[in-house]
């Protein structure tokens, strides 16, 4: 496996944690993300206002339209976007204008995209792109692979989840061989660890 864990990482982690500090919530994270990089597609984001449909967001997010609708409706409360409906050929459709630039596509929609057809929701292909981006700056080798030792009320705080929440998540990222996890002592601390599982050696950009 490519020991460059980023390439496989759908997601901007920095950027995402300063969305997450804003929302509150990673799913609507998530989702102006997804937006943010359907307008940047080309070269320098456009706040120009985007069309787009539900089954255009399903690609990249597996919700329904009822739970896309409400995380709209939220990010237009908290006026990180505008949005209208719109009928064109009549088929519904949303006008959407995005209020804040980053300066950068904060997701790989491509990556997103091959991360859902893992059968991942959107949680845990968030939390599986934590960790590896912390593998990726680990200094932890164990039977010659890179460990992370990420703390799970970590994880929990940076994706505005329960503890327990985040627990569940890291065993059906195990469950599906995405990770492993072991503990095992380091700095004379036993403590659990992850990496990135030997199955999953298809780089996912292939996908």
């Amino acid at each position: 496996m490519n020991s460059n864990f980023l390439s496989y990482c759908a997601f901007n982690i920095k950027f995402l944690d300063k969305l997450i500090a804003k929302t509150a919530n990673h799913k609507e994270a998530i989702l102006y993300s997804v937006l943010y990089a359907y307008s940047f597609r080309g070269s320098n984001v456009s706040f120009s206002p985007i069309i787009i449909t539900t089954t255009i967001l399903k690609e990249y997010m597996p919700f329904s339209q009822h739970t896309f609708l409400t995380l709209l409706n939220n990010l237009a409360a908290k006026k990180l976007i505008a949005k209208k409906c719109i009928h064109e050929r009549g088929i519904k459709k949303l006008r959407v204008t995005l209020k804040i630039n980053f300066g950068t596509s904060p997701v790989n929609l491509k990556l997103l995209k091959a991360l859902n057809n893992r059968c991942l929701a959107s949680s845990e292909s968030l939390l599986f792109c934590r960790i590896l981006f912390s593998c990726n700056t680990t200094r932890i080798t164990h039977d010659n692979k890179k460990w992370s030792a990420v703390s799970k009320p970590f994880l929990a705080n940076h994706m505005s989840l329960s503890v327990r929440t985040v627990d569940r998540l890291i065993d059906s990222l195990n469950e599906k061989e995405l990770i492993d996890k072991k503990i095992f002592s380091w700095k004379r601390m036993r403590r659990l660890h992850y990496s990135i599982s030997p199955y999953f050696s298809e780089p996912l950009h292939a996908s």
